[in-house]
């Protein structure tokens, strides 16, 4: 009798090793994958931005816009399915380009995505496992996307105000904007908000109101 349970607990425990085994994630192979993902999202966009000024009429423009939608469709179905199922995967574990993949692939979805993810890559930034740069650009964007003002001035925005043809490129409306270039330092930006207004091209006024259909 002894001997039979004997047997059958050590049963039970080599099962029990056996699944946590193949629960545990293949580090190597997330990291490949997540690596390629960096490579595809970055590469459309960077031929992208090389026909873009042709305007939508371009041939181009449109072709590698259908790419572009099309590689991040499968960049996203890839990218959501790792993060429910493992969670943020962390610096340490995946690498930076890696790790990067999944902010790019999140940050060039929908706001609901965006906001699904966001507390994930929240958490793992606080134990530097993710960039906080990257949590401060991703906060700003479903922020505006909100309608709301943003909180580290990183988001731009371009609009055209009625009866002008030409649109305004501005910094979006940001919360507690004399304070704002300090909450940047503290995310990682190595620009103020006046330094990454002049590089863009877009106004920045401190007293920039939130544009009229997008008030609360």
């Amino acid at each position: 009798m002894f001997k039979l349970i004997y047997t059958t607990l050590l049963i039970i425990g080599l099962v029990l090793s056996t699944q946590a085994q193949s629960n545990t994630p293949d580090y190597q192979a997330l990291k490949a994958q997540l690596e390629e993902v960096y490579k595809t999202d970055q590469g459309v966009r960077r031929n992208f931005m090389k026909v873009y000024r042709k305007g939508p009429k371009d041939p181009d423009y449109q072709r590698l816009t259908k790419k572009m939608h099309k590689t991040d469709k499968a960049n996203l179905k890839a990218v959501t399915a790792l993060l429910d199922q493992y969670g943020w995967l962390p610096y340490s574990k995946v690498g930076q380009m890696a790790g990067d993949a999944q902010f790019l692939v999140i940050q060039h979805s929908s706001l609901e995505m965006m906001q699904k993810y966001l507390p994930m890559m929240k958490k793992m930034a606080a134990k530097d496992e993710a960039s906080k740069y990257n949590v401060a650009l991703m906060e700003d964007r479903v922020l505006m996307n909100l309608g709301k003002k943003q909180v580290y001035g990183s988001q731009a925005r371009s609009l055209f105000k009625k009866g002008q043809t030409k649109s305004r490129l501005f910094i979006w409306p940001i919360k507690d904007v004399k304070n704002v270039n300090k909450r940047r330092k503290a995310m990682g930006f190595t620009r103020t908000v006046e330094q990454q207004a002049k590089d863009m091209g877009a106004d920045f006024d401190p007293n920039e109101p939130l544009p009229e259909k997008v008030k609360d």
